[in-house]
C-alpha cells in the first residue's frame, strides 16, 4: 500500500492485481476506486513516484513499476502499459525499485547488489521514439 500525490491517491497491490484509489476533497467521503489491473506477472515489488513533476515533459505523470524475479513493467495514467524489460541476468532477482529525483530515470536494485539505471521517458517520447515488438508488445526499457 502506497500513498502518493500529497496523500490524495492510494496504490494497493497484492501478488495478482493493482488498484488505484482517489480520495475526494472532503475527508468524510470514502475514496473512489479509479482502476484495477490484473497483473500479467506475479507482483513481488511495486513502486509509484510520490509526486509528479510540476513542469516539463513529465508534468503531472505518475509512473507505476511492478517486478517479478528478473523482469519489470512500467505503467502510467490509469495503469496503461508503457515499457517492459528485464535485468539481463536470469541468475539474479529484483529486490528494489526507486525513482530518480527528476523522474527521468529509475533504478532497479538486485539480490546480488547491482544497481541498474533505466531511462524513464514520457508517454509522448515512447510513442515518438520507441518501437513496439513484432506482436505489438510494449517497447523495451533502455539502460
Amino acid at each position: 500500500m502506497q500513498l502518493y500525490d500529497f496523500d490524495d491517491k492510494l496504490l494497493i497491490a497484492d501478488q495478482k492485481q493493482l488498484r488505484l484509489w482517489d480520495f475526494y476533497e472532503h475527508k468524510e467521503e470514502i475514496p473512489e476506486l479509479v482502476t484495477v489491473l490484473e497483473a500479467p506477472l506475479k507482483i513481488e515489488y511495486c513502486k509509484v513516484n510520490k509526486q509528479a513533476e510540476e513542469a516539463g515533459e513529465h508534468k503531472g505523470i505518475y509512473y507505476y513499476i511492478i517486478s517479478s524475479k528478473d523482469e519489470f513493467k512500467v505503467y502510467h495514467a490509469r495503469l496503461e502499459l508503457l515499457l517492459e524489460g528485464d535485468i539481463d541476468n536470469k541468475m539474479d532477482r529484483i529486490t528494489s525499485i526507486e525513482f530518480g529525483l527528476d523522474t527521468k530515470y529509475f533504478y532497479i536494485g538486485t539480490e546480488k547488489g547491482l544497481i541498474h539505471k533505466y531511462e524513464l521517458p514520457s508517454p509522448q517520447e515512447v510513442t515518438d521514439d520507441y518501437q513496439r515488438g513484432k506482436k505489438g508488445e510494449a517497447p523495451k526499457a533502455k539502460m
